[in-house]
């Protein structure tokens, strides 16, 4: 974290900061965002919005994204609700917990196909308020929804990945400390209690205010960083939020493991449209149709809404019809 290195490391790759800049993510007034969420959350609450969670609580949550560059916010949905979602999803968390031993840890993903009790998690009107309120613009999802189980049979740290050359990236998942990429938001959604015992999920909090490398950090490095790093744990329900430029790591533990969903959103770069994902995410045959406008406008990145007049190609650059009478 030395700050000559890290301004000299920007010099030379402003492409990271400028991105942020493109995308309106620097320079941002957490006044003005405080007050846009709150006038939304006013709205919901005038409105059938099936979501009860009170909203004072929410917004001191919102102020300590806002702050932290991450927040946990316990127990945010219903257990009945999560049931339900597990109980839709029953096969595909088998599958993925059936798995061989590894030595250190198994860290697996498989996207899901759409339904009502998904869509219910992924698309809560609260919570897209809280993304699109935190980048100042309207929300995008980046990413088709995905569950993730990870398995950890001996504890990862930095000192035995150096030591041993070990590839983490192929086979581990985020054990190392890093920042994502620079305008995402994540949203993960626990499915199982997770304790401080266990493997999970930390942040450090107002790392996200610094202009971070893309390297990973060692934990000797973290540990002498005046803010402690947080830990994402609670009951089933239980939801967690860190932006792309918060330093976070997956803690392994020994003997432990993790169930959880993970959305992926973006103020509107790096969304990662994909037509196998995008197969196998309506493979359920849902129709998208049939969401609400707003719902419908977060996923038209990942699912390109149908125009009249279609769209034009220009190199790599897929935009609208301009010209529609021709």
């Amino acid at each position: 974290f030395n700050f000559w290195r890290v301004l000299l490391w920007n010099f030379f790759h402003f492409g990271r900061l400028y991105n942020r800049f493109r995308f309106g993510q620097l320079f941002q007034l957490d006044f003005k965002r405080r007050k846009k969420f709150k006038k939304k959350l006013l709205q919901l609450s005038q409105s059938n919005n099936n979501n009860e969670y009170n909203d004072s609580k929410l917004s001191a949550k919102f102020d300590e994204f806002l702050k932290c560059g991450g927040v946990v916010i316990e127990n945010y949905f219903s257990e009945d609700k999560i049931q339900k979602f597990v109980d839709k999803y029953k096969s595909e968390i088998e599958n993925m917990k059936n798995s061989e031993p590894a030595e250190y840890v198994i860290y697996k993903g498989t996207p899901l196909t759409i339904s009502d009790e998904l869509i219910d998690l992924w698309l809560d009107r609260k919570l897209m308020e809280i993304i699109s309120a935190y980048f100042g613009r309207e929300a995008l999802a980046r990413e088709y929804p995905t569950l993730f189980y990870a398995t950890v049979n001996d504890k990862v740290r930095s000192k035995l990945v150096h030591d041993k050359k070990l590839n983490v990236e192929k086979a581990m998942g985020p054990v190392q400390w890093h920042v994502d990429h620079s305008v995402l938001l994540n949203l993960h959604i626990l499915l199982e209690d997770v304790t401080s015992e266990d493997s999970c999920m930390e942040y450090i909090p107002g790392s996200h205010k610094f202009p971070n490398m893309t390297f990973w950090y060692s934990d000797e490095v973290v540990e002498k960083f005046a803010k402690k790093p947080v830990k994402c744990i609670g009951k089933k329900g239980t939801i967690y939020f860190h932006q792309g430029n918060t330093i976070h790591r997956f803690k392994t533990e020994s003997k432990s493991n993790r169930l959880n969903l993970v959305f992926g959103f973006t103020a509107g770069s790096n969304i990662q449209i994909s037509c196998d994902l995008i197969s196998k995410c309506l493979s359920s045959g849902f129709d998208l149709d049939k969401l609400d406008v707003y719902q419908r406008r977060i996923l038209r990145g990942i699912f390109p809404i149908s125009l009249f007049k279609g769209y034009e190609i220009h190199k790599e650059t897929l935009s609208p019809t301009r010209f529609k009478g021709i």
